[in-house]
């Protein structure tokens, strides 16, 4: 079974959500895989980018996607794709960060080129630490089951977590006015845990 990060039902009901309540008119993919999640990013907006370094995972998500006329696929290093993708002060955008495995993390390059870009996006990062109890996933795929039996996996490598301490930084350089965000609530066949960030509202604005 094709189990991209949207077969989680719940995930795609908060990005849903999100969508609706941002009027998010282009959503930008980083770690296309195979193409099962941007296939179905393509039924929830009209307007989508995927960016995949892989080129034999470019080819099958060519092959996977050919039928969707609404998906530009993108085959390079995403911070340095996303740099020529996104205009300056682009606004209504979704980003959904998922290319961060193997030998290279790119999410603070990823997010520092959202710095650069002047963008106030949501942002949606999979396999990211849920607090309250994770199984997490190493290098080698390999998942290690913490002690209260969450279900939620997160990345992690040479013992950093993929966690809100690692990417604090560049999020309050991102969202200078500050931001919110909320986590995975429920598992379903999909066991990775997410964060949806997103600006903070004010009652002024």
């Amino acid at each position: 079974m094709n189990k991209g990060a949207l077969e989680d039902r719940y995930a795609k009901i908060e990005i849903t959500k999100l969508i609706e309540e941002f009027s998010i008119k282009r959503i930008i993919e980083t770690g296309t895989y195979k193409g099962w999640s941007t296939k179905e990013f393509a039924t929830l907006c009209d307007n989508i980018d995927t960016i995949e370094i892989n080129l034999e995972y470019i080819e099958d998500a060519y092959e996977f996607l050919k039928d969707v006329t609404n998906v530009k696929i993108h085959n390079g290093s995403s911070p340095e794709v996303m740099k020529n993708i996104i205009s300056n002060g682009e606004k209504n955008l979704l980003i959904f960060l998922d290319a961060h495995w193997e030998n290279y993390w790119p999410v603070k390059d990823e997010l520092n080129t959202l710095i650069e870009k002047d963008v106030r996006p949501i942002i949606c990062i999979h396999d990211f630490f849920v607090p309250g109890g994770n199984i997490f996933v190493d290098k080698y795929g390999r998942r290690t089951q913490s002690n209260d039996g969450s279900k939620f996996g997160y990345d992690q490598y040479n013992g950093v977590a993929l966690d809100l301490n690692y990417i604090t930084e560049e999020l309050n350089k991102l969202y200078p006015e500050g931001f919110d965000y909320h986590y995975s609530s429920q598992v379903s066949e999909v066991d990775s845990g997410l964060i949806f960030i997103y600006p903070k509202k004010h009652d002024n604005l």
